[in-house]
């Protein structure tokens, strides 16, 4: 069973389960009838009803279950310099610079490379000049 198929069949059992009007529970039916009918095309009727009971929430890009912990984070070089060179992290693997001159490291080696004197890119602010400058044709008079 393909899994747009299968998110349909959860979608219409959620639906069927939560109405609340009479017009509600019309639809929602109508819905999981034709659902019903797409998995009968594919499956015999006994196995299509079990698998239109059974289905769970599908997505087209997979399912996250839980928190995503190791998120990438990019720094920059201490105080300024620029990475050109691979950067050997704190667990032994190599970090490539992109050509902003930054790298990406895994989330729970951050504070081992800020220890380092590395910042966090995202973090660094760039001092703003707020003064107007004069006109090119009266800086020379």
């Amino acid at each position: 069973m393909n899994h747009l198929l299968q998110h349909r069949a959860h979608e219409a059992v959620v639906k069927i389960e939560t109405a609340r009007t009479p017009l509600e529970r019309h639809t929602a039916r109508q819905e999981g009838l034709s659902v019903k009918a797409d998995l009968e095309k594919q499956i015999s009727g006994d196995a299509a009803l079990a698998a239109f009971k059974s289905a769970q929430p599908q997505s087209m890009a997979g399912v996250w279950k839980g928190l995503v912990h190791d998120r990438p984070v990019f720094m920059t070089g201490p105080a300024g310099t620029k990475i050109t060179d691979p950067i050997t992290l704190p667990d032994g693997s190599k970090a490539e610079p992109n050509p902003q001159g930054q790298i990406v490291v895994p989330m729970p080696l951050v504070a081992a490379m800020i220890a380092r004197g590395f910042v966090r890119a995202n973090s660094v602010i760039t001092p703003l000049d707020t003064a107007t400058p004069d006109p090119a044709h009266l800086q020379h008079v």
